[in-house]
């Protein structure tokens, strides 16, 4: 696999790992019918998000994504809403200022009306 610039290789498993959680997270939301899911430590937001695909299955379903990277946060903050039937949450897992140590803060509901 080689850079989008053409130069050197490019070492392909971030994009085998993104794909595997696209083919789990379908899996777990259309056949095993799961309808809640959880994201530890899911770094910042890319295509396809895990909510994105969960609510592609199953427009009900609902994630909560959970970080200790205020970068990762605030990004996650600025993505698009769930569909309005599903939810979608970001909690502050970190240990900084304003967190909660062992409960984490809820700085985000993204839910459509």
């Amino acid at each position: 696999m080689l850079h989008q610039d053409g130069g050197g290789p490019r070492d392909p498993s971030p994009l085998l790992a993104v794909c595997f959680l696209a083919r789990a997270v379908c899996f777990q939301s259309g056949e095993a019918g799961v309808r809640q899911s959880l994201g530890i430590g899911t770094g910042p937001p890319t295509a396809d998000n895990t909510h994105e695909v969960v609510q592609r299955v199953a427009p009900e379903g609902r994630v909560v994504y959970a970080d200790n990277d205020s970068l990762v946060l605030a990004r996650a903050q600025a993505l698009p809403t769930s569909g309005p039937e599903g939810a979608c949450a970001c909690l502050d897992a970190g240990q900084g200022p304003g967190a909660r140590p062992g409960r984490g803060r809820r700085t985000s509901t993204a839910r459509s009306p």
